[in-house]
């Protein structure tokens, strides 16, 4: 088997695993049935942690993509914020995962983003340029969420931007214990990826008086551009070898 159907094959059996179904013993009462009491619910505020990563190797087409690319390139500068994958790659911040019947509501603290995900499988969130287009279902224990629908060039990480085949799944799975979540990223773009970029961690409860701040990111013309641009950048750049010992 040559390398690249080798990692066909690899991509295939990892987008399955994200459908698969969860033991019968967790699918019954769902969520919140007898396998982890009737008061399991993913419901509440999470610490998130990078956990373990697949490194990020990009194809000719995505190094081509981001020659040239510079800070201001980045949507970030214009108080964009992050869009749904590098927000949720992130692991530097807390988050808070509210459950319903029939949608999923996800808040972040960065750009105060929020998300509704319906889990129905079918009805799809409106597009935006940052959150995509989502669809959601649920299996047992598990919330699983398909993203696309993101710009070209839209940058989602450090030299990292997406194309028109980018897809972005999640899965999170509670627990036994109610207060530990499996979290399954994987970021797919085969025009700019040799191979998905993943996430696996596990997150742990909080309690629900921890401080959770939504920060706004304000944007000003004349002080919040200027910062980031490469030429004031470079100016105030100062090389050690030339500065006094």
């Amino acid at each position: 088997m040559n390398k690249k159907l080798s990692t066909s094959v690899t991509v295939l059996l990892m987008v399955i695993s994200f459908g698969a179904a969860v033991p019968a013993s967790a699918q019954r009462g769902g969520i919140g049935g007898s396998a982890m009491g009737s008061s399991a619910t993913i419901t509440g505020l999470w610490e998130r942690s990078r956990g373990y990563s697949v490194g990020v190797e990009l194809t000719p087409y995505g190094e081509d993509l981001i020659n040239g690319l510079t800070i201001m390139d980045d949507p970030e500068v214009f108080c964009e914020g992050y869009n749904v994958p590098r927000t949720s790659f992130a692991s530097n911040t807390a988050v808070r995962l509210v459950e319903h019947p029939d949608r999923f509501e996800i808040y972040y603290e960065h750009n105060a983003a929020e998300r509704v995900v319906y889990l129905d499988g079918e009805t799809a969130t409106d597009a935006t340029r940052m959150l995509g287009t989502s669809v959601g279902r649920q299996e047992g224990n598990t919330i699983i969420i398909e993203t696309n629908g993101f710009p070209d060039g839209l940058s989602h990480g450090q030299g990292l931007v997406t194309t028109d085949e980018f897809q972005f799944l999640e899965r999170y799975t509670l627990r036994e214990d109610g207060n530990t979540l499996e979290v399954l990223l994987m970021a797919i773009d085969p025009k700019v990826l040799k191979w998905p970029r993943i996430s696996h961690a596990f997150w742990t409860r909080l309690p629900e008086d921890t401080f959770f701040y939504p920060s706004e990111c304000e944007y000003d013309l004349e002080q919040h551009v200027p910062y980031y641009d490469p030429t004031i950048l470079e100016s105030s750049y100062i090389d050690p070898s030339n500065s006094e010992k």
